[in-house]
């Protein structure tokens, strides 16, 4: 990892590990909606295995339980970990979610372990989004599906430089928010097709 790289990973550790205590974010009714459909269009259900990185607190892998398939959640904070696995446990999904402490860089998943990988909200947090996509299509069975939920600014270099200052002023753990042409490019390197981007 980079120096860079670390010291957002400290930044990241730090952040989450004091918020972890009131994180309680849960997925908002319109992504929650869409993820359900996407969930279901995907063909995922009993069986099946979801890679969700940088999972938090657990809000995200709920809507791949509640369709009868097992969670592997992939995070960085200890302390977010612990408190997806407690909040999990107490809706009855214990059986079926394991998480693990772990960048989302180097996850100890192998290579086409999951049917379906997910990353919400979580892309402007890293250092080397790329590096993340990548193994997310590594994680991946050939067919599986990869799904990141994430805020996109605009193509405008100058206007993604004054919002992406004003982000970091308010979240200390900001890295930068991807605009969807670097999207596209990223997902191009992962050699994934990306399909119609979803504006909420």
């Amino acid at each position: 990892m980079s120096p860079g790289g670390k010291e957002t990973a400290r930044r990241n550790l730090d952040d989450f590990t004091r918020r972890a205590s009131q994180f309680d974010r849960e997925v908002r009714a319109e992504e929650a909606a869409l993820l359900a459909e996407a969930i279901s269009g995907s063909g995922f259900g009993p069986g099946c295995v979801a890679v969700d990185m940088g999972a938090g607190a657990g809000a995200s892998a709920r809507p791949f339980l509640q369709a009868g398939g097992r969670v592997v959640g992939v995070d960085l904070t200890p302390a977010m970990a612990q408190k997806a696995v407690k909040r999990l446990a107490e809706e009855g999904f214990g059986g079926r979610a394991l998480f693990t402490v772990a960048p989302a860089e180097r996850p100890p998943i192998r290579e086409g372990a999951a049917d379906a990988t997910l990353c919400r909200n979580v892309f402007h947090h890293f250092e080397n989004p790329r590096a993340v996509l990548g193994e997310m299509a590594r994680a991946v069975r050939p067919g599986g599906h990869v799904f990141v939920i994430d805020y996109y600014d605009p193509e405008d270099a100058a206007q993604r430089k004054i919002l992406n200052r004003i982000e970091y002023l308010r979240v200390s753990s900001h890295v930068r928010t991807l605009s969807l042409g670097e999207f596209r490019q990223i997902y191009e390197a992962a050699e994934l097709h990306l399909l119609d981007p979803v504006t909420l």
